[in-house]
């Protein structure tokens, strides 16, 4: 009856502790996080992916057997940031930058003649939620462990019923602080254009913590930028027509 009564309470400590795991209602191990600088180079990478599957880029060396960068070219990329108050953003152009030169492409620092990848962030602060048991898996586990020693019975010892017990509420606790202990929510946004046409489109989420959100936020944002071709200046010619 107390071993029951038991794993009723864990079940309520999980749910409860569940219902608001964090931004999204995602599993904790699915839930992008950041917590250096080098998991920026991670988007950056991301990018590069989508853009050599499609064929814009070569595919990435394997780092077990590198390979030298491709010898033919795959294209000008101007690479943008449309929010440049983001430091977030200037890391992941870095990166990108760097990703695109090793699979063949070429990277311009103008857009005339040149595809244009533009980077773009917004981050979004939720309202209070509820940030886990705090603790509550760890005392609900101790408190059972305890009413087992009391009750001197079941079909384990008093001993092995308190450490089953205390073990599976500080198990409990363990996995609810996989959960990211935030609600900022930074949604990136990269963007290749044209002449007039969006050759590609991707974002994704990233959960950070509020004291690390204005390395990720911008007061500042510009429209995303096209190509354009560059302008070919006129030569006057003195024509003479013969008598």
């Amino acid at each position: 009856m107390i071993l029951r009564s038991f794993a009723v309470l864990v079940g309520l400590v999980i749910v409860g502790g569940c219902t608001q795991p964090a931004v999204a209602p995602k599993a904790p191990t699915f839930q992008a996080s950041e917590n250096t600088a080098r998991d920026w180079n991670t988007v950056a990478g991301h990018i590069a992916d989508l853009m050599s599957a499609r064929g814009y880029l070569a595919a990435p060396a394997n780092l077990n057997m590198p390979t030298p960068p491709p010898s033919a070219s795959y294209g000008r990329f101007f690479v943008n940031v449309v929010a440049p108050g983001s430091t977030f953003l200037h890391e992941v152009r870095a990166g990108l930058q760097t990703e695109i030169l090793a699979r063949g492409g070429t990277v311009s620092r103008s857009p005339a003649d040149a595809a244009v990848v533009n980077l773009d962030v917004d981050v979004v602060h939720w309202g209070p939620r509820t940030n886990g048991t705090g603790g509550l898996g760890t005392v609900a586990g101790l408190a059972t462990g305890a009413a087992i020693l009391l009750a001197s019975g079941g079909p384990y010892s008093s001993a092995s019923g308190f450490g089953i017990a205390a073990g599976t509420g500080i198990a409990v606790d363990a996995i609810l602080s996989l959960v990211p202990d935030t609600n900022v929510e930074a949604v990136w946004e990269a963007s290749i254009l044209r002449g007039g046409e969006v050759l590609m489109e991707v974002s994704g989420p990233v959960y950070v913590g509020r004291y690390d959100a204005p390395l990720y936020e911008s007061a500042t944002h510009f429209r995303a930028m096209d190509s354009f071709a560059s302008r070919v200046e006129s030569v006057p010619v003195q024509i003479r027509f013969a008598p």
